[in-house]
């Protein structure tokens, strides 16, 4: 889990809303968030520092269509207001899972490498 501030997500969102992609790959390598088109995943577009314990790793394809919402949202919440930023996978579905306090907004996303797979996924039902 990404653990940011309010700016800071504002910033990186605002640094991709004018581009013309389907998606938005967020990846957080365990210090810091990123944003870059998924056809150019190493052409970082905007990255922040995160806060907090860091977790394990992750990436994900956003699509770009549910980043208007995100940005509308963070408007009503202060600037330095701590919001967690992780993927959450349940099943197939795969959601980009933004959360403040108690308040949360989760989109489906276009592609999660993290997420484990169905292998994966049938393994970890056997050894309960």
């Amino acid at each position: 889990m990404a653990q940011l501030t309010v700016e800071d997500l504002s910033r990186i969102l605002a640094d991709v809303a004018g581009r013309k992609l389907e998606g938005v790959r967020l990846v957080y390598d365990g210090a810091s968030l990123s944003a870059s088109s998924p056809d150019r995943p190493h052409a970082v577009l905007s990255r922040a520092a995160c806060r907090g314990p860091a977790t394990g790793p992750w990436e994900l394809t956003a699509y770009r269509a549910s980043l208007p919402a995100v940005r509308a949202w963070l408007q009503f919440l202060e600037a330095d207001q701590g919001i967690d930023v992780s993927p959450f996978w349940a099943g197939s579905e795969v959601l980009v899972v933004f959360t403040a306090g108690e308040a949360y907004q989760a989109f489906p996303v276009l592609e999660c490498p993290s997420a484990p797979g169905p292998p994966a996924q049938a393994a970890a039902r056997r050894s309960r």
